[in-house]
């Protein structure tokens, strides 16, 4: 539930497209991230194709921990 309204979030659901985040809550999120993960983002990784759905959330954390092996 997101202001008030029901949303339903699936794993490919567009974050900013959908409306439920912006690019303010996308800079929290990798804060937050990078902090709770212990993990830098190169430059070229701060991008929609890494943190616009849940899915691609996941994969790009999975492969980032898996480096880094976490």
């Amino acid at each position: 539930m997101l202001n008030g309204e029901n949303t339903n979030i699936t794993e490919t659901t567009s974050l900013i497209k959908g409306g439920i985040i912006d690019s303010i809550d996308i800079m929290r999120l990798i804060t937050f991230l990078m902090e709770e993960l212990n993990f830098e983002l190169e430059n070229d990784e701060y991008t929609l194709e890494n943190f616009d759905s849940l899915g691609k959330i996941y994969a790009f954390l999975d492969k980032k921990c898996k480096y880094r092996n976490i």
